[in-house]
């Protein structure tokens, strides 16, 4: 896949959206905080914790008021007709995963064939509790050698946007895990009950559970 093939997303950077995101961050407190990794061209955005379906309406929000142009993974079979481009529209990129390269692969080659790219990943993979976070998302920045920008969704101080924390994965996956775990120690998730501890659940060098959301 070419650079050429990944454009920007046309519906999240419009000034419809943009006005709209304003004006209901405006009446419900929330505000977008933060700013993309400064002189970063590409790189992987994980937001968590990943507890409720308004934490994609509020991290879309949050990407329109900052600028940020998001990109995140879908199943290749939803990318037909009305619904396909609206999936581009929003940023969506799709995946084959009856090929043989894996998602990682994949992935990697994206960022390798553009100038700038950024690919946006809830890394529990599920609003449901779970026992740790799929490491999918860590092996595609490894593999691409960019860095890793921490987003969130807080419901405490409803608050969403980018922290200052940018991860770049040395393949002790335990040791940088500790990185995200003090990263998100104050973030408030939706529904706490639902959020796992922040630990690695895939083996290394595997796909690593990055599927589409």
């Amino acid at each position: 896949m070419t650079s050429n093939q990944l454009p920007r997303n046309p519906l999240i950077q419009t000034p419809l959206i943009r006005g709209l995101s304003k004006i209901i961050f405006a009446l419900t407190g929330w505000r977008a905080v933060g700013a993309p990794p400064p002189l970063i061209q590409k790189y992987v955005m994980i937001c968590a914790p990943h507890t409720s379906y308004w934490d994609g309406f509020w991290m879309l929000g949050c990407a329109s008021l900052l600028g940020v142009d998001l990109r995140f993974l879908g199943k290749h079979t939803m990318f037909k007709g009305p619904l396909g481009w609206f999936m581009r529209g929003m940023g969506a990129v799709p995946v084959i995963r009856s090929e043989r390269r894996n998602t990682v692969q994949q992935a990697a080659e994206w960022f390798r064939s553009s100038d700038a790219f950024l690919l946006g990943v809830a890394p529990e993979g599920t609003r449901k509790l779970t026992a740790g976070w799929k490491t999918g998302f860590y092996w595609i920045a490894r593999e691409a050698g960019v860095p890793i920008a921490c987003a969130f969704v807080d419901y405490g101080t409803k608050t969403g946007g980018f922290l200052a924390d940018v991860i770049h994965p040395t393949g002790d996956i335990d040791q940088d895990f500790e990185l995200f775990r003090n990263a998100y120690l104050k973030i408030t998730p939706k529904f706490p009950e639902k959020m796992g501890p922040i630990q690695p659940l895939a083996q290394p060098g595997r796909d690593g559970g990055v599927g589409p959301a």
